[in-house]
């Protein structure tokens, strides 16, 4: 069994600072008031977080309406081909695929959330048509590879196989 007296209890990230002074017994002014200032900021980050999601799930309650259905678009299924035959729309395939892949990743996420997530979709996509010809400007790593959602874009109209080429998954052989 421990010895109480030597149990000491400390606020994260501050065990360094408290646990050598709990030893000699007493704290400064100074260290008391940096304790209480870090237990201040963890409070107020605290009902920052929480103000927030009340402040989200009330403006989700406000946008969701229960006359329509919790649905989102994606787009036409189907674009005409130069040929004029009906093919489908790698756009909006593209749109569901990534919504697919984001509620696999957060399975809680509502209509609202995957409204705002394809508005985002939009705009980045309104920005790489307009940055095509801005060499400087270089798009940053997406959450989700853009080598699987292609892959699976072509398996889903028939281009290709399900199977990744190992030269696009970086697969190398150590043999050599």
């Amino acid at each position: 069994m421990q010895d109480s007296s030597k149990i000491a209890t400390s606020l994260p990230g501050d065990s360094a600072i408290h646990h050598s002074h709990v030893r000699r017994g007493r704290l400064s002014f100074w260290q008391i008031r940096l304790l209480l200032h870090h237990a201040r900021q963890r409070c107020l980050n605290t009902l920052y977080i929480w103000s927030s999601a009340f402040r989200s799930l009330t403006g989700h309650i406000q946008i969701q309406s229960a006359k329509e259905l919790p649905c989102v678009s994606y787009g036409q299924a189907l674009a005409h081909s130069p040929d004029g035959h009906p093919k489908p729309n790698i756009r909006s395939l593209a749109r569901s695929m990534y919504t697919q892949k984001l509620l696999a990743t957060y399975p809680w996420l509502d209509i609202v959330d995957l409204r705002i997530f394809l508005m985002g979709f939009d705009a980045g996509e309104q920005w790489s048509h307009c940055s095509l010809y801005n060499e400087t400007e270089r798009p940053t790593a997406s959450w989700i590879s853009l080598v699987n959602i292609t892959q699976e874009i072509n398996v889903e109209i028939g281009h290709t196989s399900a199977v990744t080429p190992a030269a696009i998954a970086g697969v190398t052989r150590s043999d050599e």
